[in-house]
């Protein structure tokens, strides 16, 4: 992690689709868990993004299907 980063580190989806960008507590730091506790209270969460902080947008989300499957992989 970069020590003077201060953007989003990975986004959280519910599962009615809304999405939040979580941030460190501060340049550098930890995720502010707060936001997350807050936004997944009472129903289902997943990490749907991680974000890359080199600014060159490699970011890592689901892949796509591929061979037999129909869809991404599903949490068993």
């Amino acid at each position: 992690m970069y020590n003077v980063y201060t953007g989003p580190l990975y986004q959280l989806k519910r599962l009615n689709s809304r999405t939040i960008d979580v941030t460190p507590l501060s340049a550098g730091g930890v995720a502010n868990a707060s936001v997350q506790d807050a936004f997944c209270a009472g129903t289902g969460c997943l990490i749907s993004i991680i974000y890359g902080q080199s600014g060159h947008g490699n970011h890592l989300s689901p892949a796509p299907p591929g061979g037999a499957a129909k869809g991404p992989a599903a949490n068993g």
